[in-house]
């Protein structure tokens, strides 16, 4: 995991491996969307993302990359104070988001057969995102009390 500080504002990036699957996505969790979107731009060289406005609370995108390949990225600001979207409900909406984009990455179309890995790649996205929300809240807690 690495972690940085921007001008101020905590950034936690990690690169995660779905093992299943072996398809790699890359979340970066912080509390200003600009900052994570540069942060994204950096981990893919020449890749720009459009659309990303301050008040964007998490999004999933597929960058394609002519040497580093097909990437998936995903931001979460971990601050949400929004009662109609609290984190809990950002994390489920990004991990269905991005679940669909790995299986389509691994070539698997999810059916009545199969819906079992669906819910398992969904669960450990949650459980990832989960302990990165947790940890970023930690870091900054300990930064509070300095």
């Amino acid at each position: 995991m690495e972690d940085s500080e921007h001008e101020g504002i905590m950034v936690i990036h990690e690169k995660l491996r779905l093992s299943l699957l072996h398809v790699d996505y890359d979340v970066v969790i912080s509390p200003d969307a600009i900052i994570a979107k540069e942060v994204i731009e950096d981990i893919i060289p020449g890749a720009t993302l459009e659309n990303v406005k301050s008040n964007t609370l998490s999004f999933v995108a597929a960058v394609s990359h002519p040497i580093l390949g097909n990437r998936l990225v995903m931001f979460i600001n971990p601050n949400t104070t929004d009662p109609q979207q609290p984190i809990h409900g950002i994390i489920a909406h990004e991990a269905i988001n991005i679940a669909w984009k790995i299986l389509t990455i691994a070539h698997i179309d999810v059916d009545e057969s199969n819906k079992e890995l669906l819910g398992y790649v969904v669960s450990e996205v949650v459980n990832e995102l989960t302990d990165m929300v947790q940890t970023f809240h930690e870091k900054t807690d300990d930064l509070e009390d300095l």
